[in-house]
């Protein structure tokens, strides 16, 4: 009787074809979810899922990062990654604006005018980044 050869307990898993090279196993599924919700169009996802990876030391931490992800990947789906990151919510301030110092937030300046430094709307960019 012949066996299928995809029940073999130490078969290796195929490679997924969105990979363009082997990953390392315990990257593949990270990576994998990485590549779902850039496919889903859900780019804070990616991000979230890309950041998790290298938090749990499965993706490279280092200069070599964007080299590895470039030939795991290709450029496109790196550079929807990197565009990702760019329109990412700061963990600091969540949503790119934060009070602004002068006023303290009501867009108004002390003599009662309105705020030169936000122009009165009370908010100005998070330079966390």
């Amino acid at each position: 009787m012949i066996q299928p050869t995809n029940l073999q307990p130490d078969a290796p898993k195929p490679q997924d074809p969105r990979l363009l090279v082997p990953v390392a196993e315990a990257a593949r599924p990270q990576l994998l979810k990485v590549l779902d919700a850039l496919d889903a169009r859900a780019p804070d996802e990616a991000v979230r899922q890309f950041l998790y990876g290298i938090t749990h030391k499965l993706f490279p931490n280092d200069l070599g990062l964007v080299s590895w992800l470039v030939g795991a990947v290709g450029k496109e789906k790196a550079v929807r990654l990197v565009e990702a990151f760019a329109v990412h919510p700061c963990f600091n301030c969540h949503e790119g604006r934060i009070a602004c110092e002068e006023c303290g937030g009501n867009g108004r300046s002390a003599a009662g005018g309105v705020c030169a430094s936000c122009l009165g709307l009370g908010r100005s960019f998070c330079d966390y980044w």
